[in-house]
């Protein structure tokens, strides 16, 4: 097995979030599904490829909401669809100390 090259964040086009009943009283098991819009809107993401235990195409993003608490959130882009930049949130949560120590990491060397 080949050593894992690190993840490097990324920021694609997200246009849209599309919600239905299962994935926002999923996320609101977690947190409140607005938080996740909030992330979006605020712009301040870094997005990293998910685990690779995962379906491939979902993203893990990491960053802040306009309070300053930290949001993590995987998503998943709507392949049905056509609409480009259309995704769909499958869990969300309050980021960990060490996720947040990931985006500062990343997010120190773009504003260097």
């Amino acid at each position: 097995m080949s050593p894992r090259r690190p993840r490097r964040p990324r920021r694609p086009l997200i246009e849209a979030l599309s919600w239905d009943d299962e994935n926002e009283a999923h996320v609101a098991r977690h947190i409140a599904p607005e938080l996740v819009d909030e992330l979006i809107e605020y712009g301040q993401w870094l997005a990293f490829e998910n685990s690779d235990l995962h379906p491939p195409g979902r993203l893990k993003l990491i960053g802040p909401i306009p309070s300053g608490e930290f949001i993590t959130a995987i998503i998943e882009p709507i392949s049905d669809r056509n609409d480009y930049g259309a995704w769909s949130p499958i869990t969300a949560w309050e980021s960990s100390p060490t996720e947040i120590a990931k985006y500062g990491q990343y997010q120190g060397r773009n504003n260097a």
